[in-house]
């Protein structure tokens, strides 16, 4: 996916989160999970692969969310309301 820059003058704005996650047995200190606004589900796949665990997706106005889980996988927020 293409990348354009936003800000004009380079400043970096930031809505990352600091964030811990277990993957392998392994803990996973201060991974910088991101946000990113989409247009639907389908841009998930366009995303960088290197966007880390605890990584936030969502439609505009929230009404789809998605996160980004341990294992790489997006998972759908709404789908997963009550619990297990």
């Amino acid at each position: 996916m293409n990348q354009k820059l936003v800000s004009p003058t380079g400043a970096s704005v930031s809505t990352n989160a600091l964030m811990d996650y277990v993957k392998g047995g392994e803990l996973y200190v201060n991974a910088g999970a991101r946000s990113v606004c989409v247009t639907g589900q389908g841009d998930l796949a366009n995303l960088p692969q290197d966007y880390p665990p605890g990584s936030v997706a969502f439609t505009a106005g929230f009404k789809r969310i998605w996160q980004l889980g341990a294992d790489g996988a997006w998972v759908d927020l709404m789908e997963s309301e009550g619990g297990a």
